[in-house]
């Protein structure tokens, strides 16, 4: 096989081997730094990422840490209002009874003091009748000094009784 140098596609094949022997260093140097650049910046971002996601888990455990503590806060708050509320429930409790107390012994109290009037009333209302019926009979069957006398002496044994 002949090679026909006459033939521009050979100057064409010969100029571009000769343009990567000559240049193909320096072409594949700077490729290479390109592609070692593009690797170093994907390294740096796997890093980055794996920072944050590591920061990320951090962050989470915090948080997760600060729900704990807030939830036994919350906890705390309830087991304490709960206490609170039985104490003031106990404490209402003792003071109505306490008052209902009160008011039955002043309820009693007010009774009795009802009856004793009722008592006197009655007690007066008996001796104001008998007096009365005492006056009729007297005046009926007795001589006018004689119901004198005797009405002074019952007058003065009812406020004995009375009194």
């Amino acid at each position: 096989m002949e090679i026909d140098f006459s033939d521009p596609q050979i100057w064409v094949a010969i100029s571009f081997i000769l343009f990567f022997l000559l240049f193909g260093k320096l072409i594949f140097k700077k490729f290479t730094d390109f592609l070692d650049n593009k690797v170093l910046e994907i390294k740096n971002e796997i890093d980055e990422a794996k920072k944050l996601h590591s920061d990320a888990k951090e962050l989470l455990v915090l948080e997760t840490k600060k729900i704990q503590d807030l939830d036994l806060v919350i906890k705390e708050i309830i087991d304490n209002s709960k206490n609170k509320s039985y104490e003031i429930l106990r404490e209402n409790t003792k003071k109505i009874e306490t008052q209902i107390e009160l008011l039955e012994k002043e309820a009693t109290e007010k009774i009795k003091v009802i009856e004793n009037q009722a008592i006197k009333e009655i007690k007066l209302d008996i001796v104001s009748k008998a007096s009365s019926i005492a006056e009729t009979v007297l005046r009926d069957k007795i001589s006018d000094s004689n119901q004198h006398v005797i009405m002074q002496d019952s007058i003065e044994q009812t406020k004995k009784i009375l009194n």
